[in-house]
């Protein structure tokens, strides 16, 4: 057993943006227009397709079919209203028809599920309107219960009194700390120090220690991180809004400048994490390691690595949607689109590629980089709503000033790292990999 420092600090700070979302709901009346909405873009979107294939609604056998019922409806919202039972059973029934209709990996079976799956959320909106005093004190309940299970975290013993750091985590079995330290600012647990002083198990000494070793590109000013991931740079935003102007909002967007250009050199779509890969073990699982840019990071990064992962394009949406949505279409014609969306990763890495193949698909889905992309969209589209959700607890908003900090007025160039091996052999590690620092070092 392991306590990762910053996995607790994940789970605790997005326990408290759903308590948050929980309340919104609560004081917010249900507005049907939303569903509206949500339904017209979705017929809008399927539009140019059905128009394409107009003989699939009219064989027969599909005319007369569930789905064709549904979509013939004028106003679902109302129908769900007048017999809500009925609705439930022509949802269901059209799922069943759509699975058998079209194959799975078709866009036009993907946008009609999505529409399907639109209508069964504008559903259950409907009956929760109707059971509106049982929903509010599920609603409580749940918000009551995850303020108490975050708050309930103790994050003092994996901070290291004098140097005034997290250590990486805790090995339970060997009733030790780590001897690494997350010492960054431009770090994936930054939403761990934030929620820690928060709640006064650190100093706010902490932040102050954070190393922040700026670089810049041109007037942007950034920062570099230990590998160069999109993970560090972007997963915290996902619940912390970095306001504009901000050293980490302006070290984001750099980073995402420079994943970007290093792509393009390469020739390849953008967006490099940590992530599973191509190689397998003895028992043909993935592995899994940490990637980044190079001239980004402070380790050494092996040249000849090379492995894009898509969710890290799910992260940057928050800063660059357009790019994002172009860099999800470039990978979509390498394949790399599957049936619950994209896979895991493309592996460019020549050691791993055999037979003349350009890349290697990764094909695995982890539900920790599913439901990252899902927050981030969820941003890019309603607004930065789990972004206000995080920030929205009184204890996180005393503390939201440390976000503000702004870069100096002068800063390093960034440098590409010296070409040459590393000084020190390299070597890759199971999922678990930690950052590993010598006391004194």
């Amino acid at each position: 057993m392991y306590v990762s420092t910053v996995d607790s600090g994940n789970l605790s700070g997005h326990l408290l943006a759903v308590a948050q979302a929980c309340l919104a709901l609560v004081n917010a009346p249900h507005d049907p227009a939303a569903a509206h909405g949500a339904l017209a873009a979705s017929r809008q979107r399927l539009a140019p397709l059905i128009l394409r294939v107009p003989e699939l609604f009219a064989q027969p056998a599909i005319s007369h079919s569930p789905l064709a019922a549904l979509m013939a409806l004028p106003d679902p919202l109302d129908e769900a209203l007048r017999n809500a039972s009925g609705f439930e059973r022509l949802l269901r029934e059209a799922t069943d028809d759509l699975a058998a209709l079209l194959p799975d990996t078709a866009e036009l079976a993907w946008l009609l599920g999505d529409h399907i799956a639109t209508l069964q959320s504008a559903l259950r909106d409907q009956q929760a309107r109707l059971a509106t005093a049982e929903t509010v004190q599920r609603l409580q309940a749940v918000a009551q219960d995850f303020e108490q299970l975050a708050w309930s975290a103790d994050f003092g013993f994996l901070y290291h009194r004098k140097r005034h750091l997290f250590h990486i985590g805790y090995r339970v079995a060997e009733q030790q700390l780590d001897a690494g330290f997350y010492d960054l600012l431009a770090s994936e647990s930054r939403l761990t120090s934030l929620l820690a002083i928060a709640k006064g198990d650190v100093p706010v000494r902490h932040w102050a220690s954070l190393g922040r070793p700026f670089y810049a590109v041109g007037t942007q000013a950034g920062l570099r991180s230990w590998s160069g991931s999109m993970f560090e740079y972007l997963m915290p935003s996902l619940v912390l809004d970095e306001p504009h102007g901000s050293v980490l909002r302006d070290a984001g967007h750099a980073a995402v400048r420079e994943q970007i250009a290093f792509a393009r050199a390469h020739k390849v779509p953008w967006g490099i994490s940590e992530s599973a890969y191509a190689g397998r073990d003895h028992t043909l699982a993935y592995q899994y390691a940490p990637q980044g840019v190079p001239r980004l990071a402070l380790r050494r990064t092996p040249p000849d690595e090379l492995v894009i992962a898509p969710y890290a394009t799910a992260l940057a949406a928050q800063i660059a949607p357009h790019r994002a949505a172009e860099n999800f279409a470039a990978m979509q014609t390498l394949a790399a689109r599957a049936r619950y969306g994209f896979i895991e990763a493309l592996d460019f890495s020549p050691a791993r590629l055999a037979g003349g193949e350009a890349y290697a698909g990764v094909g695995t889905f982890m539900a920790h980089h599913q439901g990252m992309s899902i927050v981030s969209l969820a941003n890019v589209l309603r607004g930065g709503c789990a972004q206000r959700w995080g920030m929205a607890n009184a204890h996180i908003e005393a503390v939201s000033s440390l976000l503000h900090e702004r870069a100096p007025r002068e800063v390093s160039m960034l440098y590409a790292p010296l070409p040459g091996p590393p000084t020190l052999a390299l070597q890759r590690r199971g999922p678990a990999l930690l950052r590993e620092v010598l006391p004194g070092a």
